[in-house]
């Protein structure tokens, strides 16, 4: 089962039991929540909304880590900090940065633990999406060596398919058939069969847990003929002073000569090989640079198709070759090692089998040549997995990008929904894209279809296709012709954005918002997202929203939603109106109701009280939130009415509002960087202020050799490693009083080290009375940092209005094995709102005293009713001249060279901020 909400079904269905978890009812209702989709366990697996303001280009691993230590509990996460690894940044065509995340415990990576982070242009985190998977208590010390694990695994394939060649191994985490297993996992190539053999070996029992052949496959200046017998009068090739090579130089950025335009770097070329019995073979040559002949035919059409590949594939995706870092492209054709009429990407190259009786060469398929790159470009980008449900779409998305790619060069060959037709002689393709019933493929997603193949407790293995990958395929295959056709499906009607949009659409969505384990329901999604990127009007939404509808894959319901450009405010000035910006836009082709947007308020827990939004332009709306005072709470929400059918349509709710507090600033209460003594208390143990010496990392890593402010840091054992089979041992900070403040946080630097909790302990701890204490963090898992790490914990709920307060640091118990660093802190702060409710800041002296020609002037300026550090200034620069300065502390000094009246206005500026003037004239 899957589950999705737009931002009317969470309102609407909320009480209808329909949502996973009772924490994820609550993500789901969350006023930030425009659309949500969870997987069975009700780990949401796409969330979108608006969930930070805009950022700073360069931070968008903080902003993610912010979302995650935020939301982090919805998603069954302990400590994101520990369990997410930030990966590449991309930035694409239309502005928009996708982070790349990875899942990783006890620093391990977890295989099909992938997300990424998406940002708007302006710099909004503004979606969510991919896999994580909650994993209980995992013993991560391997029990076997990887180079057992490699012999069982050799053994295991000598026994059906021959010998191998082994990579290297990497220990892993692997969640699988709703078990977790530690394993080994490595690749193993062998050339008879052609294999890429992935194996994952349980690093506890040596059993083999996984196994896949990963090889992906289909069912494919000179002259020259092709298979078709299309004449090429442009083939480029490479003189290598005796013959001529099917090697083309010619897409290499300072290599352009005959206007490409490529992008390719200085060492990357498109290579054709001509292949028998083993790969790549020999590059293909010729005396005269006239190619052709049934052995050479092949040749020209997979040196032509590929190069014509790569320059659409920029052309139109702005992707430099399948990797978008300029890759060489190789193709090798007329291989004969393992059979005829097949194709396949191995990982580095695509390999055009030999042909049979009936039948040509697979090369002359523009659409299965350009079906293997589209493999290449899947396994640099989302990593579909070639099993299950996202098997079925890795092929079908090499399926779409060989059709879209035919359809392009309609001139060389003539464009059809067949997939591979060229390759028999009977012109019959091995897929139909548009009618797959045709080719006993299933045209509608789920066991309704009589094809298509049940992956619900499937085992996917070589013998069974991996559950059907090149079956289910056809169900993306219907989806992407009647997006680019149009037509009426199963009673649905779509009307047709052309196959060049669908693709645009297709690309995006397998580029940045699907991962490796997308099912058809998190991939219809993802194309919705790419659609929205591209067409914010939403029509293309709809369309493609409709098309999947076609194919029996639901989506979310067309709605409306709400975006605050500036922000939703979460303070207020006190006695000061509070007005900020709401648009409503559509989604998924909803059309908002112009002039309905409104706001509802509460004041100190009274009723709700709705007001009309003002709308400036159509549906673009200025909300505004009351003058109160300090102590007062104001809790809202917000609706606007959907066109067809006329629903209202809510942004949060009553029971899960939006919330401002008046206050006058947020301010740090108290603040440690151990640079001296501010009253500490330690338990016992070996925790101590001063330098870490940079030691231990007998497991882990060692400790820091400095703070991060200045050299000090409080650390446990600031020597070395914590040792074995120790109690708990404390360091507690002076009391700090809270009374004053609300939303208090605490905020602290970290190089921790520390075993995973079944055997050794780290803890953070808050007490309002110094004997009964809250646990606020524990170490969830092995941490080994390597460098300082800033880190928030959300104390309000102990700590607000609290007049004592401890915080403590806790190392131990430990057991009697492994031994890591340790806690090493530095910058110690605790902060929260402030409301003052006294008098306006002002300035003491109200006048100055005259003074002497040539004299020394020395006056302090004070300020009453100011909050934190005063600033001052000569606010219109008029002791420019005069011999006079004025300090940023408020001293007034300097020597008058002759008898004159001295004019100023001194200005004063607080934390809050707040501002009082004085105008001098002496």
């Amino acid at each position: 089962m899957n589950k999705f909400f737009t931002a009317a079904a969470v309102i609407l269905l909320v009480t209808a039991s329909s949502f996973g978890a009772a924490g994820n009812q609550q993500f789901q209702e969350t006023n930030k929540v425009t659309l949500y989709h969870e997987n069975d366990n009700g780990v949401p697996t796409y969330v979108s909304g608006e969930f930070r303001t805009k950022i700073a280009k360069g931070f968008e691993s903080a902003a993610a880590l912010d979302y995650f230590n935020e939301y982090g509990s919805f998603y069954k996460m302990n400590n994101p900090a520990e369990e997410l690894s930030f990966g590449k940044i991309e930035v694409d065509r239309i502005g928009m940065s996708h982070l790349r995340v990875q899942q990783q415990y006890d620093g391990l990576k977890v295989i099909g633990g992938d997300m990424t982070v998406h940002f708007t242009n302006d710099g909004i985190l503004k979606t969510v999406n991919g896999t994580y998977t909650p994993i209980k208590e995992l013993d991560t010390k391997p029990d076997i060596t990887s180079s057992l694990a490699i012999s069982r695994a050799q053994d295991d394939l000598l026994v059906d398919f021959g010998e191998g060649t082994p990579g290297d191994a990497e220990l892993v985490v692997f969640p699988w058939e709703k078990e977790t297993y530690l394993c080994w996992r490595f690749f193993i190539f062998s050339d008879v069969p052609m294999g890429r053999w992935e194996y994952l070996i349980d690093a506890h029992t040596g059993d083999i847990v996984f196994k896949a052949n990963r090889i992906m496959n289909a069912e494919a200046v000179g002259s020259g003929t092709g298979v078709m017998g299309v004449f090429y009068n442009h083939i480029d090739t490479w003189d290598n002073g005796s013959t001529f090579e099917m090697i083309d130089y010619t897409r290499r950025a300072n290599n352009d000569i005959h206007g490409h335009g490529g992008l390719m770097g200085a060492s990357s070329v498109i290579r054709t090989y001509l292949a028998t019995t083993s790969l790549p073979g020999t590059v293909a040559t010729d005396a005269d640079n006239s190619w052709s002949g049934t052995t050479i035919s092949p040749a020209v059409d997979g040196h032509m198709y590929s190069a014509l590949f790569y320059d659409w594939v920029l052309r139109e995706f702005g992707r430099n070759s399948y990797n978008d870092n300029g890759a060489t492209m190789n193709t090798s054709v007329n291989y004969s090692a393992e059979g005829d009429n097949n194709a396949y990407w191995n990982g580095s190259q695509i390999v055009i089998w030999s042909w049979g009786t009936g039948w040509r060469s697979l090369a002359g398929c523009p659409d299965v040549i350009a079906h293997e790159w589209g493999h290449a470009i899947t396994e640099t980008t989302s990593g579909l997995v070639y099993q299950l449900e996202s098997g079925a779409l890795n092929e079908s998305f090499s399926d779409m990008i060989g059709a879209a790619f035919e359809w392009a060069h309609d001139t060389i060959d003539t464009p059809d929904w067949q997939m591979g037709e060229n390759g028999r002689l009977t012109g019959e393709g091995f897929r139909d894209m548009e009618d797959p019933h045709s080719k006993g493929d299933p045209d509608t997603y789920g066991t309704g279809d009589p094809y298509w193949i049940d992956v619900v407790g499937c085992s996917p293995s070589y013998w069974n296709d991996y559950c059907g990958v090149h079956t289910n395929s056809s169900v993306g295959n219907k989806w992407y012709s009647l997006l680019s056709d149009g037509g009426i499906h199963n009673g649905v009607t779509v009307n047709g954005l052309n196959y060049d949009t669908a693709m645009q659409i297709a690309f995006r969505a397998n580029a940045y918002y699907w991962n490796s384990g997308t099912n058809y329901h998190e991939a219809a999604i993802g194309t919705i997202s790419a659609a929205h990127d591209l067409d914010p009007s939403g029509n293309w939404e709809w369309e493609v929203a409709q098309a999947w509808n076609a194919v029996g894959v639901s989506t979310p319901t067309p709605s409306i939603v709400f975006s605050f450009p500036s922000g939703i405010p979460k303070t207020t000035s006190p006695g000061i109106e509070e007005t900020f910006d709401v648009v409503v836009s559509g989604s998924l082709g909803g059309v908002p109701v112009s002039g309905t947007g409104q706001i509802y308020i509460s004041v100190n827990g009274r009723v709700y009280q709705g007001q009309a939004m003002t709308e400036t332009t159509p549906n673009n709306y200025t909300a505004t939130l009351p003058a109160r005072e300090c102590g007062d709470v104001m809790e809202f929400y917000f609706s606007a009415e959907l066109t067809d059918p006329n629903i209202l349509i809510y942004d949060a709710s009553s029971s899960n509002p939006y919330k401002a507090i008046p206050a006058t600033g947020v301010f740090t209460i108290f603040e440690d960087d151990f640079e001296s003594d501010m009253g500490w208390t330690i338990s016992g143990g070996a925790w101590g202020r001063g330098i870490p010496s940079g030691g231990g990392g007998e497991y882990g890593n060692p400790d820091p050799t400095t703070g991060t402010v200045g050299p000090n840091v409080m650390g446990y054992n600031l020597s070395g490693d914590y040792a074995n089979s120790m109690p708990e041992y404390h360091v507690t900070s002076p009391a700090i009083d809270c009374s004053t403040i609300g939303a208090s946080s605490l905020t602290f630097w970290r190089w921790l080290g520390v075993e995973q909790p079944a055997y050794d302990h780290a803890y953070i701890r808050v007490s309002t009375n110094g004997s009964s204490w809250t646990t606020v963090w524990e170490n969830e898992q092995t941490i080994a940092d390597d460098s300082w790490t800033e880190h928030t914990i959300d104390i309000s709920a102990i700590a607000d209005g609290e007049s004592t307060v401890y915080v403590r640091f806790t190392m131990g118990t430990t057991d009697g094995g492994w031994r890591y660093c340790g806690w090493n802190i530095d910058d110690v702060r605790i902060s929260g709102t402030q409301c003052q409710t006294s008098a306006a800041m002002e300035i003491v002296e109200t006048s100055l005293p005259d003074w002497t020609e040539g004299m020394l002037i020395n006056q302090q300026l004070t300020a009453t009713n100011g909050n934190g550090v005063l600033t001052w200034s000569d606010k219109n620069g008029d002791l420019s001249g005069s011999g006079l300065t004025m300090s940023s502390t408020g001293l007034l000094e300097g020597v008058v060279p002759s008898a004159q009246m001295v004019s100023f206005t001194a200005m004063v500026i607080d934390e809050s901020p707040d501002t009082a003037e004085q105008a001098y004239t002496f």
